[in-house]
């Protein structure tokens, strides 16, 4: 789990990790910039792949992570998002979707 808004309203950018053997949740890392409302998907492949979000205001960015302390970018989404979803297809693709100022988009990467 990456990134969200604190008690006080304010960005955080903490990356957590959840260990099943103990029920405990550990801080990783740390998402380069804070965001909240991303679309959010993971595969073997691809790890954790975080699209869009709001970071006072919608972003296009795409970040990726195999671990939750290296995050690497992927090509940018074609609108500016947040509150969208994320699929992953297979080891080639994944699916942006979801509603953007009441218009739908539906991407393949």
């Amino acid at each position: 789990m990456c990134s969200g808004v604190n008690n006080e309203a304010k960005f955080i950018r903490d990356c957590f990790t959840m260990s099943f053997a103990d029920l405990d949740w550990t801080e990783q890392g740390y998402l380069p910039d804070g965001r909240i409302t991303s679309g959010y998907a993971h595969s073997p492949h691809w790890g954790l792949v975080i699209a869009g979000g709001f970071l006072n205001e919608d972003t296009y960015t795409v970040l990726q992570t195999h671990d939750g302390v290296k995050f690497d970018s992927l090509p940018r989404l074609p609108v500016n998002s947040s509150k969208h979803c994320l699929a992953i297809i297979d080891d080639n693709r994944y699916v942006f979707h979801g509603s953007i100022f009441w218009t739908v988009y539906v991407r393949l990467y």
